[in-house]
């Protein structure tokens, strides 16, 4: 009977369930130095701010170690930043918060930014990376991958996250 019981919580409570890594918000920091000048996008360096969440649904606690957070403009990447290792709880959820310098002069080298610019928002994405490791009764490494929707909305200055879709590499 016991070996029954412990065998139900083997493939129920006890699975290895995959966490969840989301961009919860983003904020940038410093002037807004994005302007038409002459007809062509004049871009300065910039610093966002990503509100990374790890949501952690098992039983045992969720390690990680160094990861990064890469912004893409078009095909190119415009910022990148290390994510710091950590540890979720079981059943808890952990804030980062990253911050991703944008180079202006990559960005200005988007063929597409004049055109974004005059609509007034720049569509981005950022690309999540996270490895990590759950111990139940087994351990199980797993590499964690968001990728997020992002927006810039000119007017404004303001950067918000969009959808996130996910992915885990085992």
């Amino acid at each position: 009977m016991a070996g029954m019981f412990f065998l139900i919580l083997l493939f129920t409570a006890f699975r290895i369930k995959d966490p969840h890594v989301a961009v919860a918000g983003l904020t940038t920091t410093g002037p807004q130095s994005l302007r038409l000048s002459n007809g062509t996008a004049a871009v300065g360096n910039a610093t966002v701010l990503a509100d990374v969440k790890v949501r952690n649904p098992n039983a045992a606690a969720f390690r990680f170690g160094h990861g990064e957070a890469t912004i893409y403009y078009g095909d190119t990447v415009v910022g990148e930043a290390a994510t710091p290792p950590g540890r979720a709880k079981a059943g808890g959820t952990v804030h980062m918060s990253v911050a991703v310098e944008i180079s202006g002069e990559k960005l200005s080298g988007v063929p597409q930014l004049r055109e974004d610019v005059e609509s007034g928002t720049l569509m981005m994405s950022c690309v999540t990376r996270i490895p990590g490791d759950v111990k139940i009764i087994t351990k199980k490494h797993m590499v964690v991958k968001a990728i997020c929707a992002v927006n810039y909305d000119y007017a404004t200055g303001q950067v918000t996250a969009g959808r996130c879709a996910q992915y885990i590499i085992s």
